[in-house]
């Protein structure tokens, strides 16, 4: 059986070294398939037709000169091995080339046939074990994901059991407890509540790596959330002698970004610097407008707790890493909170970062986005570099039926509505706008569509049989969908565009504030 020929394609624009290359590899006596190019762009070609075994490349290119050539061949074909060619007798440069994801850098001058062949056929041979070993520990990292998902939730089920029957023993339901057996049954259940923590701070990893993590953008009112999250600390906090405070600005900070993780973010944090606070310390959360991009708010947590090391804060973010601390009993967890707020922060486009010395206290510090209505809408309400003229608001009225009103079919319902939402609207001319405040038994969304009434009237029909499709949602929810005509004809015309949005943003809000006035009215 005759051998397949190994496919070669060559990227130099010199002919002579180009001819000189190819009678090489003819000699050899490996059979080689040889596609020649003289510019970057015309390999790119040539591999979007079908990809080569290896690929020869010169640096010095027309359309392409020195590493930034191999970066861009590496992103195109990051499986196939690269051979540099070059006449640059550079041991610097060789570095970089390899670093940038060569294989190998070899000098024109020194080339013969046979030790190229040679050097192609350690090439593809590297390259193919390099693939190999990605593919085994994609798996094993699968593998380890699904275990980890697997064995959280099956432990849930016997802890649940263990919380609930201490429960029922503390609150002496099957009979008096003794003041001894009441301190062993607390012991049992801070033990049970601090093993919850663990598990659920696993599965949430598992989500994170698995790439399942869904948020659910607001506009959410920051000063709410922290003093939600300094309410739910502060018995704590005391319990361990700690002034828990918070000095936010008198002026609402609305940011852009899901509640309920911004809520598990203060929680984290807070109960972090908590942990590594001695009795009589204090943790402050402090929030303003962020000093390095305003349109950031920047929220802190601050305590006067033990520190961190100089070597340890550019790891505290890091999958299970703990520092040592001589007080043991400060770890208690896997070491995954901060990592999993990395996570979130990033998800919501915004940094984390620590400063602290040892003895003198730590700030935790994150960013998170400002809201901004203009930002939302602008997408849609410009065409051709000019303010659309026709805007409609669709309001679209979900209310669970009193039958069916348990909290989870409403979360479920809820859901729903949102998906099928977003799957009614047109990306170029319609925008679901974020949600105002938390989620509420019964809650109210809205669409800014940039159409005339016969648009408006083809995406209300379209809601209308879409949610009639649904049975879940029509069995569990009344939905009610309406719109109104946005006068825009007081808007200023002088003004710039950029301005025009923002009094259309103004328009939009302040018609949405009323709608949701009046339905909290009518509702209470």
């Amino acid at each position: 059986m005759t051998e397949r020929a190994t496919r070669a394609l060559l990227v130099e624009d010199n002919p002579g070294d180009a001819f000189l290359v190819q009678e090489q590899l003819s000699q050899a006596r490996t059979a080689f398939d040889i596609t020649a190019t003289d510019h970057l762009s015309a390999a790119m070609e040539s591999i979007s037709a079908g990809q080569p075994d290896v690929v020869l490349l010169d640096l010095d290119l027309p359309d392409s000169r020195g590493t930034d050539t191999i970066r861009k061949m590496i992103q195109k074909v990051p499986h196939v091995p690269v051979l540099v060619l070059t006449g640059r007798d550079d041991e610097e440069l060789a570095v970089r080339a390899v670093q940038e994801g060569a294989q190998d850098y070899l000098l024109k001058t020194h080339l013969d046939g046979g030790h190229l062949a040679r050097a192609i056929r350690y090439a593809i041979e590297r390259q193919g074990l390099l693939r190999a070993l990605h593919q085994s520990r994609e798996q094993q990292l699968h593998f380890k994901d699904q275990l980890l998902s697997h064995v959280s939730h099956e432990l849930r089920s016997p802890l649940s059991c263990i919380h609930q029957f201490v429960t029922i023993l503390l609150d002496g339901l099957s009979g008096p407890v003794s003041s001894e057996q009441r301190e062993c049954l607390d012991t049992v259940l801070k033990s049970a509540n601090q093993l919850r923590s663990m598990i659920n701070d696993l599965l949430e990893t598992a989500t994170i790596e698995a790439g399942k993590l869904r948020l659910e953008f607001r506009c959410v009112a920051l000063t709410e959330l922290a003093e939600q999250a300094i309410q739910m600390l502060q018995a704590a906090a005391l319990a361990k002698g700690v002034t828990l405070s918070s000095d936010i600005q008198a002026a609402p900070l609305l940011v852009y970004g899901d509640p309920h993780r911004i809520l598990q973010i203060f929680l984290n944090l807070i109960e972090n610097a908590i942990k590594f606070t001695p009795a009589h310390g204090s943790v402050s959360v402090l929030a303003d407008i962020y000093a390095g991009d305003s349109n950031f708010v920047q929220v802190s947590v601050q305590d006067t707790g033990c520190g961190i090391g100089e070597h340890a804060k550019s790891l505290v973010f890091e999958r299970l890493y703990q520092e040592e601390h001589d007080d043991s009993g400060s770890r208690k967890g896997l070491g995954l909170g901060l990592s999993i707020c990395k996570e979130l922060v990033a998800s919501h486009s915004g940094k984390i970062w620590v400063e602290s010395q040892m003895g003198s206290g730590s700030t935790f510090s994150f960013t998170l986005p400002v809201f901004s209505l203009a930002k939302v809408i602008s997408p849609v309400a410009v065409e051709n570099g000019a303010l659309r003229r026709d805007f409609s608001l669709l309001t679209v009225k979900l209310a669970p039926i009193p039958v069916t009103s348990a909290m989870d079919s409403w979360g479920k319902s809820r859901k729903q509505c949102l998906d099928l939402l977003q799957r009614c609207i047109l990306p170029d001319k319609d925008v679901l706008l974020p949600s105002m405040g938390q989620p509420e038994m019964g809650d109210f969304f809205f669409i800014l569509a940039a159409a005339d009434q016969a648009g408006v009237n083809v995406l209300l029909k379209r809601i209308r049989e879409q949610a009639g499709r649904c049975p879940e949602l029509s069995t569990h929810t009344v939905l009610n969908a309406s719109a109104q005509a946005l006068s825009i004809s007081a808007l200023p015309q002088h003004n710039t565009v950029e301005r025009q949005i923002d009094e259309l943003s103004g328009l939009v809000g302040h018609t949405v504030m009323e709608t949701l006035k009046k339905g909290r009215s009518h509702n209470g």
